[in-house]
């Protein structure tokens, strides 16, 4: 059984997921992360028998809702997506599935189409743990913003048989900077952390405020411990 695993503030686009894929899903874990509960109401009345939703009160921290939602899961596996991603061929999951539990995987890495520019080309693709084994002690990191899934030794592939979209107009890719930014920057003055640091160094490049990119781009290569990581620092200056 595999299940989908969500954080969401947008009861509407959550049920838009659920109608269009829901078919290729044993349960739906929907956490409603908002500082009021308006959206967990609506979202309370759709009435589904393998939805199980529950609310987690905003605090500018994406991975403890992350966490929060993670503890609902009761399938084999899971998968993760935002409101505003989209699934090609979501029709060979089963077929992904079968193959990690034929092959004893506890993960599929799946490439996260992120953005595109005015050409319609790919600029921010990646990869990203995508379906995982509940049975895995697999925990999402403490961190406020660009979450990540983390755990010890784990069995892992990539796979090219899916990808996911992300799908945003320009409004809403700025909205999100903004607060991604806010997020950042505070949890950068609490610890100093040089992954937050490479964050905000990639925020304020979107935004072209290219000193200030600059700046934080050469805080984390001072400060990281991990090449591949000032590799694509440098790249980024």
């Amino acid at each position: 059984m595999i299940g989908l695993a969500m954080i969401t503030n947008n009861a509407e686009a959550t049920i838009r997921i659920i109608e269009k894929y829901g078919q290729y899903f044993d349960k739906y874990f929907i956490t409603v992360a908002d500082k009021n509960k308006q959206e967990f109401y609506k979202l309370q009345k759709y009435t589904d028998d393998k939805l199980t939703v529950d609310y987690f009160k905003w605090i500018d921290d994406f991975g403890k809702a992350r966490e929060h939602n993670r503890s609902l899961i009761t399938t084999d596996y899971w998968m993760w997506i935002d409101s505003d991603d989209e699934i090609t061929h979501p029709e060979l999951l089963p077929s992904l599935v079968n193959h990690m539990s034929q092959n004893d995987l506890d993960c599929i890495y799946l490439k996260y189409n992120y953005a595109r520019n005015e050409l319609n080309e790919g600029i921010g693709d990646h990869w990203r743990e995508r379906i995982l084994r509940t049975a895995h002690d697999f925990k999402w990191s403490d961190v406020p913003v660009h979450e990540t899934v983390t755990a010890p030794y784990a069995h892992t592939e990539r796979s090219g048989l899916i990808e996911i979209v992300h799908v945003k107009d320009q409004a809403a890719i700025d909205k999100s900077a903004d607060r991604n930014l806010k997020l950042l920057t505070k949890h950068f003055n609490e610890t100093k952390d040089p992954r937050s640091a490479h964050y905000l160094g990639q925020t304020y490049l979107g935004k072209k405020q290219y000193k200030e990119a600059i700046g934080f781009f050469i805080e984390h290569i001072k400060n990281s411990g991990w090449p591949e990581e000032t590799y694509r620092s440098w790249c980024k200056i």
